[in-house]
């Protein structure tokens, strides 16, 4: 039986006054964004931004300042600039006025700035601001005053602004689509998060919290992570981060009714970045004999898609495993077995004898 990993393990775990901001992990990487975090948290209004691939806890992070400050007990409002209506998203951070628009709130709307005064606004995708909300931002950045749409009148708040964005904001500052006085103006402090790919060894932490709360959720029994299946778990590139293994925690904890995750779990871990570990030299993927339960679980399903262990497997076990499934399917009928491949019958003799199968 392979070596288990209990839900017993280190890690630094924070807690924050509210209980939606919960960090786990002890990697150098997500230690020094804390840290950078906690310290902006001291001061009352200094402008953050908060730079990372999809996934890895922006909003987490702004969180986090907003909680560890005096502004704790004042509102937290979030807008993602990137899901609202371009036309409409000056309205949404500053309001309009009564009459402002056909079929608007009779007697307008305040908008996000106003709701947050005294507390934080984050502003999420703030690459996605259009010229002239960028122009309305930096005033309100400068001026900490604002014209609701349609408005004629001044209103004042005082806001902290936490912006984050999955761009580097200076790249989209030098291809002229972001403004350069607003970078500079929002650009007091950077927090740059690490990839999940980077800070490896907080994966199985966090897959284990998931693991327990999912557990409570479906009522399900998931005490451990095997060895295996810990392994894909390292060598997978998580282009979704955070947020897909969350994901991927979730899938199996739902769909599977045992005691351990195991390699056959996450079978369905297919993406192509496993390239990145391919071995140039022989055109095969290193470590060949891992997962090869997975990939004959995933056969198994008849789900017409094979999926690619995520921790490799060489081609010719690949086609080995396949040839011999087609074979089991059709009864050792070599022609349906070609067929159902989609080669030759002349090129299924050929590999049964290059792989020895014959008997």
């Amino acid at each position: 039986m392979s070596r288990i990993y209990s839900m017993t393990y280190t890690k630094q775990d924070l807690y924050y006054p509210n209980k939606e901001v919960r960090v786990i992990g002890h990697s150098e990487g997500i230690k020094e964004a804390l840290r950078i975090a906690h310290k902006v948290a001291k001061s009352n209004d200094t402008t953050t931004v908060i730079e990372g691939e999809t996934g890895t806890g922006k909003e987490l992070f702004a969180k986090i300042i907003h909680y560890c400050s005096n502004r704790s007990q004042k509102p937290y409002v979030c807008l993602n600039c990137g899901a609202i209506n371009k036309d409409l998203l000056e309205s949404e951070l500053f309001g309009y006025e009564k009459g402002t628009f056909t079929g608007g709130l009779q007697n307008g709307k305040i908008g996000k700035f106003e709701m947050a005064n005294d507390g934080t606004i984050f502003l999420d995708e703030i690459t996605e601001l259009m010229p002239d909300a960028q122009a309305n931002l930096l005033r309100v950045l400068e001026e900490k005053e604002f014209y609701r749409v349609g408005g004629t009148e001044r209103t004042r708040v005082d806001v902290r602004v936490i912006a984050a964005t999955n761009k580097s904001l200076q790249e989209e500052v030098e291809r002229g689509v972001f403004r350069e006085d607003l970078y500079y103006r929002l650009n007091v402090i950077k927090i740059t998060l690490p990839a999940l790919r980077d800070r490896k060894e907080d994966i199985i932490p966090i897959a284990l919290t998931f693991m327990d709360t999912f557990n409570k959720k479906f009522g399900k029994n998931f005490k451990c992570i095997s060895k295996e299946a810990q392994d894909i778990l390292h060598n997978y590139l998580w282009p979704g981060n955070i947020r897909e293994l969350r994901n991927v925690i979730e899938k199996v904890t739902l769909m599977e009714d045992t005691s351990m995750i195991r390699p056959q779990h996450l079978a369905f871990l297919t993406h192509t970045l496993i390239a990145k570990n391919r071995n140039h030299d022989t055109g095969v993927i290193r470590s060949p004999e891992l997962l090869n339960e997975a990939l004959r679980g995933s056969i198994q399903k008849d789900s017409g898609v094979m999926d690619l262990p995520a921790s490799g497997i060489s081609l010719d076990k690949v086609n080995r495993i396949l040839l011999e499934r087609a074979l089991q399917l059709n009864g050792g009928n070599m022609t349906r077995a070609a067929k159902m491949l989609g080669i030759s019958r002349a090129k299924a003799v050929y590999r049964i004898s290059k792989y020895s199968m014959a008997d």
